[in-house]
């Protein structure tokens, strides 16, 4: 059973992102399937299993408990002392998570550091999105309804087990990727190249040298890493 459970008196330091998504994938959800039913745990899950991590607030106080990220509802789960599956209600108080090799992020969704250091790091933010809803026609056949708008992202909210509901239409998600900059306490920043320049006027030059003879493409994890790495030694 999935619950949701609430952490008080801990203190949070708002930041505002924004986002350009980049697609890896589609699935299709048809009336009375679940997303459970379609999605195996290796694709629900970042984790083949729950394993040890440590949660680390603003306050400067931690917890440890067998944790995974599920990318379906964009939350860090962990597994309680009774076997439940819980989602950290007051995610906006943690500072970082510390999972195997692997540092998260909280800033308005889940972010997993890629590379960098404290001058400049590359995140990322994988979860899912639903693209279209599609109506029963005549014969078989089916059409979008359009309504999709109105449910751009899978909600936990206090029903995180929304994923494992039978559906009543046929339903279209995505798989989403998203990359973002982050550079000391600024936002963060999304990848782009007109972002980039904006935000370090300064180094604006030998940044588009840097892009222009590397032929970095922005949409592609391995350019943005070497990016990245070029940017450690360019920032201050």
């Amino acid at each position: 059973m999935i619950n949701r459970v609430f952490i008080t008196g801990l203190v949070f330091l708002t930041m505002q992102i924004c986002s350009r998504a980049q697609e890896a994938g589609t699935f299709v959800v048809k009336p009375g399937e679940s997303i459970a039913d379609v999605l195996t745990n290796e694709e629900i899950y970042k984790y083949p299993e729950f394993i040890q991590g440590k949660v680390l607030f603003t306050s400067g106080t931690y917890i440890e408990a067998m944790l995974n990220y599920n990318k379906v509802l964009g939350e860090m789960q962990f597994i309680n002392n009774k076997s439940d599956t819980l989602v950290i209600a007051n995610n906006n108080e943690i500072n970082l998570i510390s999972l195997s090799e692997d540092t998260f992020f909280y800033d308005d969704g889940y972010l997993e550091l890629v590379a960098g250091s404290d001058n400049i790091q590359l995140l990322v933010r994988n979860y899912v999105r639903l693209r279209d809803v599609k109506k029963q026609g005549a014969y078989g056949t089916t059409s979008s309804t359009g309504s999709a708008d109105n449910y751009t992202s899978i909600s936990s909210g206090d029903n995180a087990g929304t994923y494992q509901l039978k559906s009543s239409q046929e339903m279209v998600y995505s798989f989403v990727v998203e990359y973002y900059f982050r550079s000391g306490n600024m936002e963060c920043l999304e990848a782009r190249k007109n972002k980039l320049l904006k935000r370090y006027p300064e180094h604006k030059k030998e940044i588009k040298e840097f892009i222009k003879e590397e032929s970095v493409n922005f949409n592609r994890r391995d350019d943005l890493v070497r990016l990245t790495l070029y940017l450690q030694n360019v920032i201050n």
